[in-house]
């Protein structure tokens, strides 16, 4: 048998494949028969999960992914987990939104007036358009740019558009 090298994007989307064999199984266990046969199955994917989790980076430094969590928040590649993540991201953009004040804005309703429950808008209006994010009403304070009582409507930004924030740094022809 020949090894196969796999690159870290083919392992998780092996993992996520696992993963979704795992779940699959475990909702077929809730009837009366083969819970045996499905209790042996998801342990030996468990097994290979663990195996694929493990992956070297460019440095033939070892990490792991981790599945064995509570929520999808804790997910980590080794080093952090989605709730640091988003954490960072969300400290990060604070302290875009605080450095251009007279750009920035937060509001807890759409244009339109819906909201998701307990959560919140912030966003930026760059010289190419904004970028905003929705964040939980418990980090309202941590933007401290005007309050709307409704966000500027929606331009259409997209997560690639994340390079508009450049733009922010461009000099301005009046300055």
């Amino acid at each position: 048998m020949k090894d196969v090298n796999l690159d870290i994007l083919d392992k998780y989307y092996l993992m996520r494949f696992v993963e979704e064999n795992i779940l699959n199984l475990l909702d077929k266990k809730r009837g009366p028969s083969n819970n045996d046969r499905i209790d042996v199955q998801v342990e030996m994917l468990k097994k290979l999960l663990n195996i694929l989790a493990t992956y070297e980076d460019n440095n033939k430094k070892k990490h792991r992914f981790i599945f064995d969590v509570d929520s999808i928040g804790e997910v980590s590649d080794g080093s952090h987990s989605f709730d640091d993540l988003y954490w960072h991201r969300m400290m990060l953009f604070a302290v875009i939104c605080n450095s251009y004040k007279d750009r920035a804005w937060k509001s807890r309703l759409h244009h339109d007036g819906t909201m998701y429950e307990d959560y919140f808008i912030v966003g930026i209006d760059t010289p190419e358009g904004q970028y905003t994010y929705h964040y939980h009403d418990d980090w309202w304070d941590k933007f401290d740019v005007k309050a709307l009582i409704r966000a500027p409507e929606y331009d259409g930004h997209q997560p690639e558009d994340i390079e508009r924030l450049f733009s922010l740094l461009e000099k301005n022809e009046d300055e």
